[in-house]
């Protein structure tokens, strides 16, 4: 319906208007049907229910504003209370569904002439496949939701009680300490840390057996979940800045990046991995690389998909990782100069950002 008409505008406008007010009229008609005829709805063998509510999914279509719609829930709710009544009535008189019952249904639905004639054991006697067909609107996929490791999982602080004031002056002590809320607090830090070694462990161990060297796209991207892409860049900036592996660009293959020399990873200053990523860039990403040509497996829930990829590595080598990281801490507290690598990612807004 076109607004620029000077002359059409507050016609149409005013025919609208009528249109919906024979619409709430409809409605009340149906209502006040519905409560004269309450009786009839909840009768299970006459078919009233059914009836009335296919006249109110003819005029749900023409809904359009507000008041309609609270008109509509109306008779709607009205039908549903008849219909909870008629299912009440019918359990209370034992005339329920049995399981014998539901296969009767199937088979008249299903079965055909073929049930009749080959016996019910007959591998034709049921049509399965239009039976399949029919329940596969049932089981479709549904979208979810994936989160990042480490702020998602932050408890929420517990909000101090207020101290009582005491009467008289209590000796001095010391500061109270629990063990226990020690414990728990040092936990999540601990359990992070290990999540992010077994990630940096199976991404080592991708990078092996792709032969020392791939491509940085297929190596950090997951086309299921945009956060567990973020999270291997993250852990593929532990290795870059270990030095066990360098980025290279290659003009035909793009951005490169090898698994460093045995016996040269800690050589040097420390190094950091940097780049611009939303989004959009990963939608980007996905539609130009295939989902066979990713090497990091996706995690689960509980991030055990990739435990398995590292193995008995993981555990050879967590003590070593541990230690590594507690030199880094020690060479980033001599202010040692870090070294950027510019990573050029195939995307609209990736782009070259200075560490400092």
């Amino acid at each position: 319906m076109g607004k620029g008409g000077a002359l059409g505008g507050p016609q149409a406008e005013h025919q609208a208007a009528l249109d919906r007010r024979v619409l709430r009229q409809e409605y009340r008609k149906l209502l006040g049907d519905a409560v004269e005829g309450k009786e009839q709805l909840q009768d299970a063998g006459s078919g009233a229910l059914k009836t009335m509510l296919e006249k109110v999914e003819l005029l749900r279509d023409k809904v359009e504003k507000p008041r309609e719609h609270a008109v509509d829930a109306d008779v709607f709710c009205h039908l549903t209370e008849c219909g909870l009544t008629m299912v009440s009535r019918g359990h209370a008189a034992n005339q329920g569904r049995t399981p014998a019952a539901l296969i009767a249904m199937l088979r008249q639905a299903y079965g055909g002439d073929a049930a009749a004639s080959s016996g019910p054991l007959h591998p034709e006697a049921m049509q399965w496949a239009a039976l399949g067909a029919s329940a596969a609107a049932y089981v479709a996929r549904a979208p979810g939701v994936g989160c990042m490791l480490g702020p998602m999982d932050v408890p929420p602080k517990a909000r101090a009680a207020p101290a009582q004031r005491r009467q008289r002056a209590a000796e001095p002590s010391g500061e109270v300490v629990h063990a226990q809320e020690l414990a728990t607090a040092q936990l999540g830090g601990e359990q992070d840390k290990q999540e992010t070694d077994r990630n940096v462990l199976v991404m080592w161990d991708c990078l092996q057996r792709a032969g020392g060297a791939a491509r940085f796209v297929p190596l950090v991207l997951n086309h299921d979940s945009f956060a567990q892409t973020v999270e291997n860049i993250f852990t593929l900036s532990f290795l870059v800045r270990d030095r066990r592996v360098s980025l290279q660009t290659d003009e035909e293959r793009g951005t490169l990046v090898n698994a460093a020399a045995k016996g040269t990873a800690a050589a040097g200053a420390p190094m950091q991995l940097m780049l611009s990523f939303d989004m959009e860039g990963w939608e980007e990403l996905c539609a130009a690389t295939r989902p066979a040509d990713c090497l990091m497996p996706h995690r689960g829930p509980g991030g055990n998909a990739g435990r398995s990829a590292g193995g008995s590595a993981q555990r050879q080598h967590s003590g070593g990782r541990r230690r590594r990281d507690e030199e880094d801490e020690c060479e980033d507290e001599e202010e040692d100069e870090e070294e950027e690598v510019p990573v050029d990612v195939p995307t609209k807004r990736a782009r070259r950002r200075s560490s400092r």
